[in-house]
């Protein structure tokens, strides 16, 4: 075999060994370039409102519950919506109304319940409040680091440093359950009690 066609063979060799080198190459870059996207997507929300206010009846058309929040994103790969300064409000048929402000907080798609974080603080009102509740005085106010509103039965369930403030007592504690229907709350583990007498 001469020594041109031996060259020319080898350079076909060649040619086909950058071929399939390069097609390797592209398909573990499409790949990897796969992945980074599905990886990026799951922390990618598919919707955000700003400024989002929901309104939610029961079976008699009357206001259930009402949420207000900063900023609501919802990512469909964790099935949850974040919430940003959430705002909960709700009136009992005694018409006592109760109010639940966080940081922020979770709202899981299908569940009948909401996760509040960071300087939760609860408020009951028997007054009538008409359009500012920093105005009107609270009958009690409760913080905690953590809790669930339960949306159907409309309980609170806390855990973690709970005070509980009223005109005349000061209640601590690591556990708190609040049913809204009932105007009943009650706070256990470790609890601490400062009463002022009334004259």
């Amino acid at each position: 075999m001469t020594r041109a066609k031996k060259t020319h063979i080898n350079l076909i060799v060649l040619l086909f060994v950058t071929i399939a080198f390069a097609v390797i190459v592209q398909h573990y870059s499409a790949k990897e370039n796969t992945n980074q996207k599905t990886k990026t997507d799951t922390k990618r929300p598919d919707f955000y409102l700003s400024k989002a206010i929901t309104r939610v009846m029961d079976k008699s058309g009357k206001k259930h519950y009402e949420l207000t929040t900063e900023r609501i994103s919802h990512n469909p790969n964790t099935n949850e919506s974040k919430l940003f300064k959430p705002k909960i409000t709700t009136e009992n048929k005694n018409s006592t109304k109760w109010q639940i402000t966080s940081d922020k907080g979770t709202l899981p798609d299908h569940q009948e319940h909401a996760i509040l974080t960071g300087n939760v603080v609860t408020k009951k009102f028997s007054l009538p409040v008409i359009s500012n509740e920093n105005s009107i005085p609270a009958d009690l106010t409760a913080t905690t680091d953590q809790l669930i509103y339960d949306t159907k039965k409309q309980k609170i369930i806390s855990q973690g440093n709970v005070t509980i403030n009223t005109s005349s007592s000061l209640v601590t504690g690591n556990e708190m359950v609040a049913d809204i229907p009932t105007d009943t709350m009650e706070i256990t583990t470790n609890v601490k009690a400062n009463i002022t007498p009334k004259n």
